[in-house]
């Protein structure tokens, strides 16, 4: 076990280091396995393999974090409208973890959450979906993590 604990963070930072990726500073040893946006403020982890996304529910869970999840497309203009509201809500939550997931990307989670249009917005706590909405609107994502956000402390 400790030996595929090993290899699997060894994974993590020579995906990493490939990425350019820059670690979220939540736990020491949780820096090896997420990785922010393009500017160093962002809290949004980019997940870039099934593995991380199954490593980050784990660690949420076992933490008793609420996680959002951005399901995006780099050809959804309504997703690209969202992102900075849900960078912005990321600094406003330090207590949740944000998520942002390329359905391109990661078939196999969009599909396992299904995901069927973007932007898809995905709320778990206890690895359990708590609650999902679809559509660019702002203020539904602000209210939904405000009443979910309030109820995981």
């Amino acid at each position: 076990m400790a030996e595929e604990n090993g290899s699997q963070e060894q994974m993590l930072k020579n995906a990493k280091k490939e990425s350019g990726g820059i670690p979220i500073g939540l736990e020491a040893e949780r820096k090896s396995s997420y990785y922010v946006q393009e500017h160093e403020q962002s809290r949004v982890v980019v997940v870039d393999s099934v593995a991380v996304w199954d490593e980050i529910l784990r660690r949420a869970n076992a933490e008793g974090s609420l996680v959002v999840v951005h399901f995006s497309a780099e050809w959804c203009a309504p997703c690209k409208f969202m992102a900075p509201l849900f960078d912005d809500l990321s600094r406003s939550f330090p207590d949740t973890i944000f998520l942002q997931v390329d359905v391109d990307d990661l078939q196999e989670i969009a599909k396992r959450m299904e995901v069927k249009a973007m932007p898809t917005f995905i709320f778990i706590k206890d690895e359990e979906q708590v609650d999902k909405f679809v559509g660019a609107n702002k203020e539904e994502l602000e209210k939904r993590l405000l009443q979910l956000g309030q109820n995981s402390v």
